[in-house]
């Protein structure tokens, strides 16, 4: 699995880049929306972890790019905030789940790979 970790946080992407790569995955990160929008141009991932709230380019921001240009790309957010923050009409096709902060990374982990191998065996 290919995982796009994007947050504006310097710690908490590195803390995930290491636990994920420990974890026999391959990580790159992102600290800006910005950032994110060029690397995913760049390269092809299975899955991006999107901090909601970041200056600039918002995480909402990056989740509508990622599912106008990338849309069999497996999407989750991070936030502090309440999941009730980070609902939105428009996303809830394109989030296939929340992670409230902080959350476990073992079960983040395990959480992003079910959904990218779930689907890869339907196509979508």
């Amino acid at each position: 699995m290919r995982l796009l970790v994007i947050d504006d946080d310097p710690e908490i992407r590195e803390v995930l880049a290491e636990f994920v790569s420990a974890s026999g995955h391959q990580v790159s990160t992102a600290s800006s929306g910005r950032e994110a929008i060029v690397l995913l141009a760049d390269e092809p991932f299975d899955a991006a972890l999107v901090d909601w709230q970041m200056a600039g380019i918002s995480g909402r921001d990056v989740i509508v790019h990622i599912g106008e240009h990338y849309p069999e790309m497996v999407v989750f957010v991070s936030t502090g905030f309440d999941e009730q923050a980070v609902s939105d009409r428009q996303l809830r096709d394109l989030v296939h789940g929340v992670f409230r902060k902080p959350y476990r990374l073992a079960d983040m982990v395990k959480t992003v790979r079910s959904a990218v191998e779930e689907a890869r065996s339907t196509g979508s």
